[in-house]
């Protein structure tokens, strides 16, 4: 994000509901042309927190300011904020002309001025000729673009996208992924994203802020929070990886963790980790397979217990010793046909794919 004054400020906002603390003093700012997504699981307040931004709640303490306005507690028709959803609320008795410009008709625009935002909004989201149809007469994919359409039309500061690709079946879902950001990108739009699901949030944003229990756990690119999760929710969040509990310490000039099953293992010389307990996690995807006399900075020796196959990547659950278990996962091919159940292995990683971890986060 550069240094430019926020598009949107959301200042120590909480929401409470009698004794149940919905949001608790989150604060977080949204770049210009950003696309921020947020994410996290049902109940993390990632919603609340879009409802807050709209307008449709009001925070309980603390400030929203968008453009330097303080809208914290002006309501949602006057933000002039653009709203995607997740069921399209397009109205179903008006043309797609119609449902595109009716945000431009309540600002009493004129009509030769309508028909041009609205031939622009068309040509933008790839399907121009259906001006004339209704929604029904559209699949589910053009109806969320059109949805999309009449939130950009008058062009609003900030457009929210409240869980638009959920009703979506997964090939259309990935289609729809590729087709936002490519008009967020276009048109320098500055966007917040609502998804429970990580790969959503990997493939679409510029920053990715996590969020659980009304709080907000970590914020990043998706490639770091990805790689070097700050938190042992953070890291457990995205997907599978391998995640454990063990005491920082030295070993001459190196930092290691110690774990009374593995040994110590080896992290970067850049970490200098505070003496004491830590998580730490490694990827799946940065274990390999090693040949029995093979050196790696970090070795585990065990026997594959199950082989999952997901398409491209095969997933082996590797069992190391008292009930602990790696999973290793790989690009299927012909040189992994080989590893069934039962087979020992030896795996190994380098230092710098561990990853030291906040436990307390």
């Amino acid at each position: 994000m550069n240094s430019e004054t926020p598009i949107l400020r959301i200042a120590n906002v909480t929401k409470r509901y009698g004794s149940v603390e919905a949001l608790s003093d989150v604060s977080l700012d949204i770049g210009k042309g950003e696309f921020v997504t947020l994410l996290g699981p049902s109940g993390s307040g990632k919603t609340t927190l879009l409802n807050i931004i709209s307008g449709a709640l009001f925070p309980t303490s603390g400030s929203l300011f968008l453009d330097g306005r303080d809208i914290s507690y002006l309501p949602a028709r006057v933000r002039g904020i653009g709203m995607v959803f997740q069921n399209f609320a397009l109205m179903p008795h008006l043309s797609v002309f119609e449902n595109i410009a009716f945000p431009l008709r309540i600002r009493k625009m004129p009509k030769v001025e309508v028909k041009e935002r609205v031939a622009e909004a068309l040509e933008l989201i790839k399907l121009p000729g259906v001006e004339d149809r209704r929604p029904k007469q559209l699949s589910g994919g053009q109806q969320q673009r059109i949805a999309i359409a009449r939130a950009l039309v008058y062009r609003p500061p900030l457009i929210l996208m409240d869980e638009p690709l959920g009703a979506l079946d997964r090939k259309l879902r990935q289609q729809m992924q590729f087709e936002i950001k490519r008009i967020h990108d276009d048109l320098g739009l500055s966007m917040i994203y609502v998804t429970h699901d990580q790969e959503e949030a990997l493939t679409m944003s510029d920053r990715i802020c996590l969020m659980g229990g009304g709080k907000i756990k970590d914020v990043g690119a998706p490639r770091r929070i990805y790689a070097n999760p700050s938190s042992v929710f953070s890291a457990d969040f995205f997907g599978a990886t391998n995640i454990f509990q063990g005491v920082a310490d030295r070993q001459g000039d190196d930092p290691v963790i110690a774990h009374d099953k593995f040994g110590p293992i080896k992290v970067a010389s850049s970490c200098i980790p505070v003496r004491g307990e830590v998580g730490w996690m490694v990827r799946p995807e940065r274990l390999r397979f090693l040949e029995p006399e093979e050196k790696e900075d970090n070795v585990l020796v065990g026997a594959i217990s199950e082989v999952i196959l997901s398409g491209q990547i095969t997933q082996f659950l590797v069992d190391v010793g008292d009930g602990l278990n790696v999973t290793v996962s790989c690009l299927t091919s012909d040189k992994i046909g080989g590893l069934a159940a039962g087979t020992k292995v030896r795996i190994g990683w380098p230092r710098h794919a561990t990853t030291m971890l906040d436990p307390d986060r």
